[in-house]
């Protein structure tokens, strides 16, 4: 019943995490305190819980840390820039909007261009950890497999050709 239970599950998402914990609590009723604390410390769901609750934690406190900074130094950096600019490109800027308004959609778009790079980058990141922990998981899984065939093997069992 505990075997047909575990092949069911591929990734052991929530739900099918509690029917687990319900097999194995029948199957090892001598030691059920055991298996409970075992289970609740296992929760994938509590886990995942905690790790995004970290995660949005993380995020808020950095977001409101840069917007304070930039909101501070945002007017600063507008006055050094106007005082770093010419005379006649002052008045350039002044007497033509379009000018204007073309710089500051090439700044949106360089800024745009900027978080997307950024973006993609944890994303190949992130997919790059996926597929080496998904092949350090095969690798253990055959190494497993291949163990377990020598121990069938030397005890003359039913995998013994495996």
């Amino acid at each position: 019943r505990w075997r047909s239970a575990v092949a069911r599950t591929k990734l052991i998402p929530c739900r099918q995490w509690a029917l687990r914990r319900r097999v194995l609590q029948a199957t090892h009723a001598g030691s059920e305190g055991a298996v409970k604390e075992e289970a609740v410390a296992d929760d994938p769901c509590t886990l995942v819980s905690e790790a995004r609750n970290r995660a949005l934690a993380e995020l808020a406190i950095v977001s409101i840390v840069c917007g304070c900074l930039a909101a501070t130094s945002f007017p600063p950096c507008c006055m050094l820039l106007r005082d770093s600019l010419a005379d006649s490109t002052r008045e350039a800027l002044q007497a033509d909007a379009t000018q204007f308004i073309q710089n500051a959609f090439t700044v949106t778009i360089l800024l745009f261009a900027l978080v997307g790079g950024q973006t993609f980058n944890f994303l190949f990141q992130r997919q790059e950890q996926l597929y080496k922990a998904t092949y350090a998981e095969v690798a253990e899984t055959r190494a497993l497999m291949e163990q377990l065939s020598l121990l069938s093997a030397s005890r003359g069992g039913p995998l013994g050709g495996v």
